[in-house]
């Protein structure tokens, strides 16, 4: 086996991710079961609104790719108010 790429809940990826590390087998993994979108101070607003509307069209392909919620910082979140 060359990777193990696993999705699912943090308890179960530390066993998936223990056995490979203890054979050598690299791992992907995402845990946690959320996608959430994150937009700091620096962030362009106008294209964080536009990759989250992507990112949503997207999910009715992959429904993996949706984000189930969106962290932003105070500082875009006043600009995307104007």
């Amino acid at each position: 086996m060359a990777k193990v790429a696993f999705t699912g809940s943090v308890t179960s990826g530390r066993k998936v991710n223990a056995c490979a590390a203890s054979n050598g087998i690299p791992t992907t993994m995402e845990l946690g079961g959320k996608s959430a979108l994150l937009v700091f101070d620096d962030a362009d607003v106008e294209k964080a609104v536009e990759w989250c509307m992507v990112s949503l069209s997207a999910a009715m392909i992959m429904f993996v790719l949706m984000p189930t919620y969106v962290i932003v910082t105070d500082a875009p979140a006043e600009a995307a108010k104007d």
